[in-house]
Formats: structure tokens, C-alpha cells, sequence
């Protein structure tokens, strides 16, 4: 099933149904603020599905399955894993490539009304591949970082009015030891920007692994001391864990 079914925290019965029209998995984290959730559906690596906005109003509290209409919906090629970022001005989301594999399309980051779902801007990434992972905030740095199957970091800003700042949009390239196209260090890890550093989890082939039980790679900035804090794109070093 294709949808959300929220509940109360004491006995579990849910509150109303939620299926969406183009169908698919519901495999995305669900962001919440003020009063409406955010989530992405799935159906295949080709095939379009929907983002969308629902209200966590219990129009009908005598019913536990009643159908919930989205407040709005927003169609593209489809969010796996994408967690959104949400404020009061605009909704940042990422994109499928809408390819099959990892290695030819190219993935979006979409900005999106946070009311209305019109798209406010986009932006292609500059590598291939899906873009499966939550959109960040750093304070630090005013910007805000994702990673793709491709293998790569990214780093955008937005204006207040939701658009992308122009030039903003930048790409460092990830190394799981394979230096091979056909096998990147794919990343769908949320990034963790902290203290002018990156932490990002990438795959490791098991042909490059010094140790066969080890399935991924853990990456962060060169370790301390260092003469000034390490930027976010800066050339990334395995951390030592």
C-alpha cells in the first residue's frame, strides 16, 4: 500500500488512511511542521511518483480509517529515501534520477512551496545518479548538504524566497578505494555537518576491503590539529573510529 496511516501514541489505533494516486513504496523519512507532514513515494528507477503534503488534522476522530486527501502533491521521478527540509518559506526535497542503475541520470533538488507545492526552483546535480538521502542544514556555513549513488557531497544555498543562489550548487567527489565508474562510493547517508566538518557514510566494493565483514566506510575532514577548521567540501580522509 502506497500511503500513511498515523496513530495515537497510547493504543496505537490509527487515525485516518492516506493512498496516494500514483502509488508506490513509502520508503521516505516523514518531515513534520506546523500542522503537515512531508513525504516521497516510490514505484520504480523510470517511473514518476509523488511528494506530498498532508495535515495531520483528524478531520473524523468516530473513524480510524477514514481517507485522507493531500493537502497538496508534487509529481517528478520519484524519492527514495529523501527526507525533506522544511520551514516556513520553502520545502527542499531530492530526486530519483529517473534511470535505470546508478551510472547515467542525474538526479534534482527541488524547492517547493511549503503550502501550496508549486515549485519554486530546481537544480540538476552536476554527476549521475540518484539522490537518496535526507537534505541538511548547517548554521555555520548558511548552507545546506545531501549525497548521491554517485558518489558525491553536495553544498547549495538558498535565498529567503526559496530560490537557489546562483553559483551556489558545489560537488566533491567521495573515494571508497575503488577509482572505478562502475562501482562509486555510493552515498544515500544523511550528511552530519559539525565544528566545519563532513561525516558521511559511503559503500566499499568487497574487493577493496582489507577486511571481508566490512560493508562501508565511514569519512570525515582530515582529524585535528589542524591550522583552521576544515570546510564541508574540502578533500575528505577516512575517519579513524
Amino acid at each position: 500500500m502506497a500511503g500513511c496511516r498515523p496513530s495515537t501514541p497510547r493504543r496505537w489505533s490509527p487515525l485516518w488512511v492516506y493512498q496516494d494516486a500514483l502509488g508506490g513504496q513509502p520508503n521516505c523519512p516523514i518531515a513534520y511542521a506546523d500542522g503537515y507532514i512531508y513525504t516521497g513515494f516510490w514505484n520504480s528507477e523510470t517511473k514518476q511518483a509523488n511528494f506530498a503534503c498532508l495535515s495531520v488534522t483528524d478531520e473524523d476522530a468516530t473513524k480510524t480509517n477514514e481517507a485522507k486527501l493531500p493537502t497538496w502533491t508534487y509529481t517528478h521521478n520519484g524519492f527514495y529515501w529523501a527526507g525533506a527540509y522544511v520551514n516556513s518559506d520553502f520545502v527542499l526535497v531530492t530526486t530519483d534520477d529517473g534511470e535505470g542503475g546508478y551510472t547515467t541520470g542525474y538526479g534534482s533538488i527541488l524547492s517547493l512551496n511549503p503550502k501550496t507545492g508549486k515549485l519554486i526552483d530546481s537544480l540538476q546535480a552536476t554527476n549521475v545518479g540518484d539522490l537518496r538521502s535526507s537534505v541538511c542544514y548547517d548554521e555555520e556555513t548558511e548552507a545546506y548538504y545531501f549525497t548521491s549513488k554517485g558518489g558525491d557531497l553536495y553544498q547549495v544555498k538558498v535565498n529567503a524566497d526559496g530560490t537557489f543562489t546562483k553559483g551556489s550548487l558545489r560537488r566533491l567527489h567521495l573515494d571508497n578505494g575503488a577509482d572505478s565508474a562502475s562501482a562509486p562510493p555510493m552515498s544515500t547517508s544523511t550528511p552530519v555537518i559539525a565544528n566545519g566538518r563532513a561525516y558521511i557514510g559511503v559503500s566499499v566494493p568487497a574487493s577493496s576491503l582489507p577486511i571481508p565483514a566490512t560493508t562501508s566506510r565511514w569519512w570525515t575532514c582530515p582529524p585535528s590539529p589542524s591550522p583552521t577548521p576544515c570546510p564541508p567540501w574540502a578533500i575528505l580522509r577516512p575517519a579513524v573510529c
